[in-house]
């Protein structure tokens, strides 16, 4: 821009001047105000011109700008490149002006050290040129300078092995060479100070919090070769119980509420971890090493969690109708998960049992609790209708009442007898997992209880009667009628002889779990025990037969419609026998008896 002749709009008033000089009659003839206003003319076309020029350099400077950047950028791009290497290079500087700066204390060490000792040394060295060969000084020397370029590149099994090595040859020239004791001992520290900082790299090696296993692994041999078995156990739990969490962090989205599953997988991740920990520890301390008090704790703390957690399950489920045998499949998975541990030489589930034991129980008690309403509900809605129950083709077909003569194949039962023995079979088939827990005596307990809340329902159905003259509570149907009556007993007396069958299932689990050594130890206790709650049941249905007797004696003696009234007719056909001696005619009472 500087080369371009720029004419000034002044220039165009001084040429105007110019001509008003020449032509002076022109200007006399001009008025004043025209005078006036031809000034201000010119000067608003030279400040139009002048904007004008002004926006034309600004075009040309942008132009310029914007050609330069555009020039210049694949400049910049390689100069911030460059810088980056250039950083790298500085790094790998300094790291290396580091490893001289150690190299040259330690040789400052080393002259220090043959100042001190050149007089003992001497003959060694001289021992050595004789032999041609390096001197004890020298390779010690080596060896330092080797481990300290081993330890900053951070080859630590290269550095181990020196380590171990460099151990067994200082011992033994310990004991060979006493004149050089005092450059041994200071051989020693450097060797220790070398251990120390090789036991450091290790342990943050294992202690990254994103370490492989496989890293892990040879980070914790590498700690146990150099003596520290302590820490590695501590960084070996201290891995397995961040692993741990992070695993039931994972976990933790898929849970629903408190779902059955979710407990399963939770179950199944605890007991993996600890079989993983287990195997780490052999790996490193061999199969015939007996684990530490801090990995079997450590186990236990989990499990105990672990079975914190399933006792809110289970008493959150039991809530819930139909919700503990969900419970009972879920506690099943946990101890067979815990029982994958005993190869290992890890028993916890005698632990996980005593812990889930107690809730259970009372989760099962709160469901016969359940069950017993329910059969209430069977004996109050029941009509006393005596029918077939077959049992062949059933679980039961192995009872005795299934084996009288050879023959019968089935028994008489009303409507909530069927339902009665269904109901039971049930609760066997749902409960009897819970041998694993070792409450097969809880079960039969149950199982008895279940069976005295029947009996108590039939002593209702004998005695209670319908009020038909206008109480307005519904009360269950009286057995009125002997036949009814004798349909209660009849069917009393067939669930009494079913109850071992349905009992022996409990059995046939342990069996069919591969559970021998359970069923060895547990099996004579069982028996004995469900002899002890047969003897009982059988003593419970004798009591309502009994009461039914009871009842039914009250109930002629009570009623004259029935008892009196026929007993006199009765006794008037007595009075009709010439031939009966009348000594030999019974009571009306005992005529009344008889006849009902």
């Amino acid at each position: 821009m500087s080369s371009r002749s720029f004419r000034s709009p002044f220039d165009d008033l001084d040429d105007d001047d110019a001509d008003a000089g020449s032509e002076p009659e022109a200007v006399s003839d001009l008025s004043s105000d025209e005078y006036e206003d031809e000034p201000q003319s010119m000067t608003g076309k030279g400040i139009k011109r002048l904007c004008s020029e002004l926006i034309e350099l600004k075009s040309a400077s942008e132009d310029d700008f914007l050609q330069n950047v555009y020039s210049n950028y694949q400049t910049f791009v390689r100069v911030f490149k460059d810088l980056g290497v250039v950083d790298s290079e500085l790094m790998n500087l300094k790291q290396h002006i580091t490893t001289q700066r150690k190299l040259v204390q330690v040789l400052e060490n080393n002259i220090s050290l043959d100042i001190e000792s050149v007089g003992s040394v001497d003959s060694e060295v001289e021992e050595a040129e004789d032999l041609d060969l390096p001197s004890p000084r020298a390779r010690m020397n080596d060896v330092l300078e080797k481990l300290d370029v081993l330890l900053s590149e951070r080859q630590v099994d290269e550095a181990l092995l020196v380590l171990e090595s460099e151990g067994v040859n200082l011992r033994r020239m310990q004991m060979e060479d006493d004149h050089l004791s005092s450059y041994l001992t200071t051989y020693a520290s450097e060797i220790s100070d070398r251990r120390a900082r090789l036991t450091e790299q290790l342990t943050l090696l294992a202690d990254h919090p994103r370490v492989a296993p496989s890293e892990l692994q040879k980070a914790l041999s590498g700690l146990c070769a150099l003596g520290e078995d302590k820490r590695a156990n501590f960084l070996l739990l201290k891995y397995y119980r961040s692993y741990l969490a992070n695993r039931l962090y994972e976990l933790q989205p898929s849970k629903h509420s408190l779902h059955g599953t979710y407990m399963m997988e939770l179950a199944k991740v605890v007991f993996s971890v600890i079989s993983q920990a287990a195997r780490s520890f052999v790996l490193l301390y061999g199969e015939a090493s007996p684990y530490t008090s801090d990995l079997i704790q450590w186990a236990r703390e989990e499990t105990e969690a672990l079975s914190c957690n399933l006792c809110k399950f289970v008493k959150s489920i039991s809530e819930m109708s139909g919700g503990l045998p969900l419970a009972v499949e879920t506690v099943k998975a946990a101890i067979s998960f815990c029982s994958l541990l005993n190869p290992q030489r890890i028993i916890l589930q005698s632990d996980l049992t005593k812990l889930i034991r107690p809730c259970m129980e009372e989760a099962l008690q709160m469901h016969v609790d359940q069950l017993c309403k329910v059969i209430n509900i069977f004996a109050t809605t029941d009509t006393w209708v005596l029918g077939k129950y077959f049992i062949s083709g059933t679980s039961l077909a192995s009872s005795s009442i299934g084996r009288i003569d050879g023959k019968m194949d089935h028994c008489l039962l009303s409507g909530s007898g069927r339902k009665f023995v269904t109901l039971m079979q049930t609760f066997v088939d749902d409960m009897s997992p819970l041998v694993v827990v070792q409450m097969e005596c809880s079960i039969l307990e149950g199982l008895a209880d279940l069976f005295s809340g029947y009996i108590g329902a039939l002593e209702k159905a004998i005695s209670e009667r319908t009020n038909a003259a206008g109480n307005d509570i519904p009360r269950m149907d009286s057995a009125l009628e002997l036949l009814q009556q004798l349909s209660i007993l009849v069917t009393s007396s067939a669930v009494v002889q079913l109850f071992p069958s349905i009992a022996c299932g409990i059995f046939n689990r342990m069996r069919t779990s591969n559970n021998e050594l359970l069923l060895k130890y547990l099996g004579p206790s069982l028996e004995k025990e469900l002899d002890i709650w047969m003897l009982s049941i059988e003593e419970a249905s004798n009591q309502l037969r009994d009461y039914f007797c009871q009842h039914f004696v009250r109930a002629v003696m009570s009623d004259e419609e029935y008892g009196w009234k026929a007993t006199l007719e009765t006794y008037v056909d007595f009075q009709h026998k010439p031939s009966l001696p009348p000594d030999l005619i019974p009571s009306f009472a005992f005529q009344a008896f008889f006849l009902r």
